[in-house]
């Protein structure tokens, strides 16, 4: 399942009809792992939250839970504040290798529907780094460490393709033909 989840109706059983939909995510980038979502609902102004293992159900179409009371003010969260103060955003984080070579930035996310837990990371190139490939998807398990700042994935296990250098093509030389080539003076 991929991050589209915003905008997506959340249902109440007791309720029988829409109580809100999607606006938002939180996630812990201690483990990458989606604990709570952001609801927005037309009883309260600010965003209510939902913790995903009160989700009955969820498919495209929506989000189905038990009762109304599942949906929580920021103030009577208590496990959750600690996460909620990271105040984590993974969309537009940028990623680098650790050896400190710059990849992208984030700009999608798969994860596991019954665990929460991000599996994948597309990662959106610069235009002048790859001409020919606009995205990497990079795996759970490539990924070394999350800060505030970056994620720093493992060079070993990326292969950052490309069609050719702009730099060796302005500075002279021959262009790298090579798909697998990771492009060290770029």
């Amino acid at each position: 399942m991929n991050n589209k989840l915003d905008d997506l109706p959340i249902v109440s059983v007791q309720a029988s009809r829409p109580i809100g939909s999607v606006s938002g995510y939180i996630i812990d980038p201690r483990n990458l792992h989606i604990v709570a979502l952001y609801a927005d609902n037309r009883a309260s102004e600010e965003p209510l939250i939902l913790h995903t293992s009160d989700i009955r159900e969820f498919n495209s179409q929506g989000i189905l839970i038990d009762h109304d009371e599942q949906l929580m003010e920021r103030d009577g969260l208590v496990r959750l504040q600690e996460v909620v103060k990271f105040n984590f955003s993974l969309l537009d984080k940028p990623v680098e290798t650790d050896d400190g070579r710059g990849v992208g930035k984030v700009s999608a996310f798969a994860f596991d529907s019954l665990t929460w837990r991000v599996m994948r990371l597309n990662v959106s190139q610069p235009l002048v780094r790859n001409m020919g490939v606009s995205e990497l998807i990079i795996h759970r398990q490539q990924i070394v460490k999350v800060t505030d700042n970056k994620i720093i994935v493992d060079s070993t296990k990326i292969k950052i393709k490309e069609k050719f250098s702009l730099r060796r093509m302005l500075l002279g030389g021959k262009p790298a033909l090579n798909a697998d080539s990771i492009g060290a003076d770029d």
